[in-house]
């Protein structure tokens, strides 16, 4: 765990009133000698530590999609709403119960009902002492690294104290709107399953810092604030897997390693549209093609296949506008594609039939075979493609659809565990101000163990 330099600022600035409050007025040269030399022993200490300590700060992060909003398919980027809570250790603010309020202790653990009683607890070092802001107690320094510009944060902090011994945990919670960069699979486009993440990286290193997902509370999805439902549905389950993130333009350093957590969301893309108004339409106008075969090879054939041929290729430039300048080809993009090669290819034989029509007329007399093979394959084509988009993009949503199941029942076995767990729940800023932490004791205590620790 990090050290606390701001605090030893707070020892230097005020040594003169913890001198007074420490010690009678008798003596007064040989106790500030004393209490000056426990000082320049405690930052000494600190100091030391601050270079030798190798234990790891352990993070727990929560991550709830409270709100997803439009996804930018073309910009590959989506608007969303989340709250992200960290809880770590804090030895600083650890609790007991007064001594007054053993009745209270009792009816705490004996009846759960019983709400909050934080003002029956007494910190076992004084903060008000101290004089320790909410913002100056020890911090991950979180950050999103996937967010595009300045999102709008809400930041504030409690602490719990966990049953039986009162150890305090300092819990940062976040309430996040911005937009968020992800890069977009469209392979299976329109019948994707996307994955929108956030990842959570901070600015301490992974030698200082570990972040793990909460074993106590669930990340997940609500999928009730969905704003883009008409477009998408929501899966509940999220995700999360550990990264490490290298920078090479940190100053006074080469590279350096950064731990991150990525919490991943899965949206599955309503595909009626694109059904409708593209893949429909399209095969329509090229089996209306093969409805040229009943003209003439001699009148207005061919020019009934272009101007099919130029109508799908406008159906071309529609479907690219809703996707970002990819080097793939989706599903949409090979329905289309194929009705433009199979009216090329009636187009082609049109031409054909007409030049030969007058020199070669038993020619046209197989030309129902050419047709019906054409067809044949055509239908073939679409029921391979059905399979395929069954099979292959189908199977994704099938298993976003068991995950959320498998979800569900985590979720209840958490919090079938969280009712056997007694927390104590109370705002920083509260319990700073408490009146209990208004009693001026032995502030530089030599036994302390957080100070011989440091």
């Amino acid at each position: 765990m990090d050290l606390y330099p701001m605090m030893m600022d707070r020892y230097n600035n005020n040594s003169s009133t913890i001198i007074d409050k420490k010690f009678p007025n008798n003596n007064d040269n040989d106790n500030n000698n004393h209490n000056n030399n426990l000082i320049k022993n405690i930052k000494h200490k600190f100091n030391i530590n601050k270079t030798l300590n190798t234990t790891k700060a352990r993070v727990e992060l929560v991550l709830i999609f409270v709100k997803v909003g439009q996804v930018d398919t073309v910009n590959e980027r989506y608007q969303a709403d989340i709250f992200l809570q960290a809880r770590w250790r804090e030895p600083l603010l650890d609790a007991m119960w007064n001594k007054t309020s053993l009745k209270s202790k009792s009816n705490w653990q004996t009846n759960p009902s019983i709400e909050n009683p934080f003002t029956d607890l007494t910190s076992k070092r004084q903060l008000n002492t101290l004089k320790l802001q909410d913002d100056e107690f020890w911090n991950p320094r979180l950050l999103i690294d996937n967010a595009e510009g300045e999102p709008i944060e809400i930041v504030s902090h409690e602490v719990e104290f966990i049953e039986p011994d009162f150890e305090a945990y300092l819990v940062e919670k976040r309430r996040i709107k911005g937009i968020f960069h992800e890069t977009l699979e469209l392979r299976h486009f329109p019948f994707d399953c996307q994955d929108l993440s956030v990842t959570i990286t901070c600015d301490r290193t992974t030698d200082e810092v570990e972040l793990v997902a909460s074993p106590t509370e669930v990340s997940q999805v609500d999928v009730r604030c969905a704003a883009d439902s008409q477009e998408w549905k929501i899966f509940h389950h999220v995700d999360i897997k550990s990264i490490e993130i290298q920078t090479g333009y940190s100053p006074g350093t080469s590279k350096r390693h950064h731990p991150g957590l990525v919490f991943t969301s899965r949206s599955a893309r309503r595909s009626g549209y694109f059904l409708v108004n593209m893949i429909l339409i399209s095969c329509v106008l090229c089996l209306l093609s093969f409805a040229a075969f009943s003209v003439p090879a001699n009148e207005n054939r061919l020019q009934l296949s272009l101007l099919l041929l130029l109508t799908t290729v406008t159906f071309k430039f529609a479907a690219s506008q809703n996707l970002p300048k990819i080097s793939y080809l989706t599903y949409l993009d090979k329905v289309v594609l194929v009705n433009f090669f199979m009216l090329v290819i009636l187009t082609v034989w049109h031409a054909i039939a007409r030049a030969v029509s007058s020199s070669k007329p038993k020619f046209l007399e197989y030309e129902h075979y050419v047709m019906y093979s054409l067809l044949s394959c055509y239908c073939i084509g679409s029921v391979l493609f059905g399979l395929t988009v069954y099979l292959d993009a189908g199977s994704r949503r099938r298993l976003m659809k068991r995950k959320d199941a498998e979800f569900n029942q985590y979720k209840q076995q958490i919090e079938a565990q969280k009712q056997h767990h007694s927390i104590l729940s109370v705002s920083l800023e509260e319990w700073l101000s408490s009146p209990h932490n208004s009693i001026t004791d032995n502030l530089l205590d030599k036994n302390d163990p957080l100070i011989n620790n440091y």
